[in-house]
Formats: structure tokens, C-alpha cells, sequence
């Protein structure tokens, strides 16, 4: 099972066909956020000044977790593909719940945490997760560092992550790059 979180102001509709392209034999999920974003929907609230909440980013990851768990109940663990704030907050949902899905697609994320809260302890760890971050070089709303940060968080708790940085900004390639990456890393993870 795949399951799909959009990106902020977005719907399930974003998607378009880029999930099935890249997992055609998978059950796929879209799921919207339950935040209403200027004419669409979000994941969790940014301060004014755009940074993140660490209260309101845990909550709503754990309130994401829940709902997770309820869509895979009686199912393998789903993997996860998010873009942007919806990369994010599954970032945010694996850090709080090591178990919740058997890796992860991460479109233009940022790190939810700047303490990620999976240090301790050892039971929190993301053993061999896998976990595909692409990130754009030029991409005007992330840090530069952002992706980079992310993956050393999760890589010091033993998490898998292949991460690529693609000459785009923030703005996914449905039919380009991000998807002939995503479907070649999720080709690897079903032969193994």
C-alpha cells in the first residue's frame, strides 16, 4: 500500500497519475489534509514567520499516525510519498512512530524536528528504513541545507536514506526526474 500526502494549499488531487507510475502493483491512498489552507488543505500550521511548530508538528503527526494506522489495519506496513509539507509531516509521523510504514518517499521536505524526538530510546530507532529524499537545488522554499539536515537526522538512527539533490526548485517533475527515481528506488525495495 502507498499512501499519499499532498503538499500545503493542495488536495489529493494533486497527484495526478505520479502514483501509480511509480508503484503500479500497490494499493494507493490519497489522503487530504485536515487543515483548510487557502482553497485547499494542509497537514499541521506554520508560525507566521513560516517556521514550524515543534508542539503542533508532533501532535498532528501523532493525529496522522492514527489515521495511518486505521487505513493499513489487517495490511503490511504502507510506505509513505509525500510532497513538500506533506513530505514533512511523514517525516514527522516515522520520527514519533518508528513502526508506522515500511519506508518513505520524501519530496522537497524539511526537517520537522530540529531535535528530532528518536534519539531514545534504542526501541525508537528506524533500523534499515528505507527512505528516498528528493530534494531541488534551487528550490526557493527550503533551506539549502534542508534535505541534507533531514538526512543525517534520520541516518543517525539507523534509517536507509538514498538522497537526491535534482538542478529543480521546489516544484515536482510528475513525468520527469522525481518519478523515474521513485519507481527505480521502489523497484529495488520489492525484489529484495
Amino acid at each position: 500500500m502507498l499512501i499519499c500526502l499532498h503538499g500545503s494549499s493542495g488536495s489529493p488531487k494533486e497527484w495526478g497519475s505520479f502514483p501509480e507510475a511509480i508503484a503500479p502493483h500497490m494499493r494507493i491512498h490519497r489522503l487530504k489534509g485536515e487543515i483548510p489552507d487557502n482553497g485547499g488543505h494542509t497537514f499541521f500550521s506554520k508560525r507566521p514567520d513560516r517556521s514550524l511548530d515543534p508542539a503542533e508538528m508532533a501532535a498532528r503527526a501523532d493525529q496522522l499516525a492514527v489515521r495511518i494506522v486505521a487505513l493499513a489495519s489487517g495490511s503490511r506496513a504502507p510506505l509513505l510519498l509525500g510532497f513538500s509539507s506533506g513530505a514533512t509531516i511523514a517525516a514527522a509521523a516515522i520520527q514519533r512512530h518508528p513502526a508506522l510504514a515500511a519506508g518513505a518517499i520524501l519530496l522537497r521536505p524539511e526537517p520537522p524536528f530540529a531535535a528530532p524526538p528518536f534519539a531514545d530510546p534504542p526501541t525508537h530507532r528506524l533500523e534499515g528504513l528505507p527512505i528516498l529524499i528528493l530534494a531541488g537545488a534551487h528550490d526557493e522554499r527550503r533551506a539549502p541545507d534542508a534535505a541534507d539536515v533531514l538526512a543525517r537526522q534520520l541516518r543517525a538512527v539507523g534509517a536507509a536514506v538514498d538522497l537526491y539533490t535534482l538542478d529543480i526548485g521546489h516544484a515536482w517533475q510528475p513525468d520527469g526526474l522525481d518519478q523515474q527515481l521513485a519507481r527505480d528506488w521502489i523497484a529495488r525495495l520489492t525484489v529484495k
